[in-house]
């Protein structure tokens, strides 16, 4: 497999004993690697650019929990893909459809305050947390996730797409009263 980045095929390399594990600790393992694999495409204070950080060129226990998105000029986000593990979470295959803003969708802004804020910083964004659906009943409509949406650029500096990996977590018992 090519890589168009030395530094990405070590720590890409270095992550091939996580097939091993469990898919829960793959899924975690997955943010790691992705947010390792967008610092070692950095050069200096310039952002990665969207070839070299391909879907294709990552671990294929990876995708499950990937998702692109691509930055129109208007700043709206539209999913250009969506892992399996996404699907399952939301129902949906939402690739070709666009991302709610934080402001028009509050049910999601939570979740979707990262992939805006890496757009807005041009920084790599890590976001843990819980979310509590419209039902608001714990066990049918919680769920606690990680999440890392790193930003990619054409031209080193406006954010075009991000890459981002979303994984769903055990739900601790530590449940609201």
């Amino acid at each position: 497999m090519f890589f168009p980045n030395r530094a990405v095929e070590i720590i890409l390399g270095a992550w091939g004993s996580s097939l091993s594990k469990s898919a829960d600790d793959q899924g975690r393992t997955a943010c790691r690697v992705l947010a390792d694999a967008w610092q070692a495409t950095r050069l200096a204070d310039r952002l990665p650019s969207r070839h070299a950080l391909l879907p294709e060129h990552l671990p294929t226990w990876i995708l499950p929990h990937l998702f692109v998105m691509a930055v129109g000029p208007d700043g709206h986000l539209v999913y250009r893909l969506i892992g399996t593990a996404l699907v399952d979470l939301y129902g949906v295959d939402c690739t070709g459809r666009p991302v709610p803003c934080p402001q028009s969708d509050h049910r999601f802004a939570a979740l979707l305050e990262a992939p805006y804020a890496a757009i807005r910083s041009g920084r790599l964004q890590w976001d843990r947390g819980r979310y509590v659906g419209p039902t608001q009943r714990w066990a049918d409509d919680t769920i606690e996730y990680e999440q890392v949406v790193c930003p990619l650029s054409d031209n080193g500096e406006a954010v075009d797409r991000l890459i981002g990996a979303f994984v769903r977590l055990p739900l601790t018992e530590d449940r609201p009263t």
